[in-house]
């Protein structure tokens, strides 16, 4: 297997013990990539019909299995997670599927040949999957680096970000699901006005939401963390420095959100390589501020980076889809 080869490279500061259990922790989840490729495009089929509520639920099961199978084989340790992850992956591709049926869609794959339609979605497809790859490496590269500190360094990041995640999907699923097909309609007809206000519109509303809660995560980061998670060995200083370190995190959510908007419209508007360089800009500026921040915050500095390189990933992809708008609309007037 491969794991062997680059896990002690990302993983250098795990001890023997630890580096065997994360490689069989791996090889058990590697099937739910395929599995949660097949739910993400099934979800899509779904949302494309403006089917939005059961593609917009079905990701919940894998939580709440997690949490039944956590409270109800303890003994089962970190390996509860695991099964949780798969077991609730694969009931949700069993909803998907039955709901897919019902619609006289096959599931089955089929090959029509490589037409317009494929090679429209071809050529928009490779840069996506380059953007998302350099993108989702983001969060090894932060551990790995995280890695390299205290002992428990990646326990601590991993139980800030863990809260701060919560909204965070749920928003991005939220969004995600509900705005593409409008996008993707308003861009079809042209209708570059439409489009100005419905993003702009759809900005305020995030900000208005998330900045408070922003506040609110980052104000009682303390409490919330000493409720949550300050048992057995997690002790009083544990808490202290998780705190800070989510109230860092916690910077980041509404630009995260109101980044995920604009991306879904450069999306819709078939410029998928600019998302790709974007990806790789964000990963390079995102190693440099840990290694920045790192000497300044030590583990804190790694959630100050995340949220820095979001604020930069918003304000650009803002600039350009408005730059992209003007062009393709001169004749009207862009500001409020």
């Amino acid at each position: 297997s491969t794991a062997l080869v680059y896990l002690p490279l990302i993983a250098s500061g795990f001890n023997p013990e630890k580096l065997e259990l994360t490689f069989h922790l791996l090889c058990l989840m590697a099937p739910v990539v395929v599995l949660t490729g097949i739910a993400i495009i099934w979800s899509a089929v779904l949302n494309a019909g403006e089917r939005f509520a059961l593609a917009a639920l079905c990701p919940m099961m894998i939580p709440v299995i997690s949490i039944l199978l956590i409270l109800g084989f303890k003994s089962l340790g970190i390996f509860a997670l695991v099964a949780g992850l798969i077991s609730g992956t694969v009931l949700e591709l069993i909803i998907l599927g039955i709901a897919l049926h019902h619609q006289g869609i096959s599931l089955l794959p089929r090959w029509y040949g490589f037409n317009e339609p494929m090679r429209q979605v071809a050529s928009q497809y490779l840069p996506m999957i380059a953007g998302a790859l350099l993108i989702c490496s983001a969060a090894p590269i932060d551990q790995a680096m995280a890695a390299m500190l205290s002992p428990g360094s990646v326990s601590i990041l991993n139980y800030a970000n863990g809260l701060i995640a919560s909204p965070i999907n749920l928003m991005s699923i939220a969004i995600s699901t509900a705005v593409i097909p409008y996008f993707s309609k308003m861009v079809a007809s042209q209708d570059w006005q439409e489009i100005r206000g419905t993003l702009r519109y759809y900005l305020r509303l995030i900000f208005l939401i998330t900045v408070p809660l922003s506040i609110i995560l980052i104000v009682f980061s303390h409490p919330i963390v000493q409720v949550v998670f300050e048992r057995g060995s997690f002790t009083s200083d544990a808490t202290n420095l998780v705190a800070q370190t989510q109230a860092l995190y916690a910077l980041q959510i509404p630009f995260y959100i109101a980044n995920i908007l604009v991306v879904r419209l450069v999306s819709a508007m078939r410029l998928n390589y600019i998302l790709m360089w974007v990806s790789g800009f964000d990963l390079a500026i995102n190693i440099i501020l840990n290694i920045i921040f790192m000497q300044w915050l030590g583990i804190k500095g790694i959630a100050l980076s995340t949220s820095c390189v979001y604020i930069f990933c918003f304000s650009f992809m803002f600039l350009f889809t408005q730059n992209q708008i003007k062009n393709k609309n001169p004749g009207k007037q862009l500001c409020d």
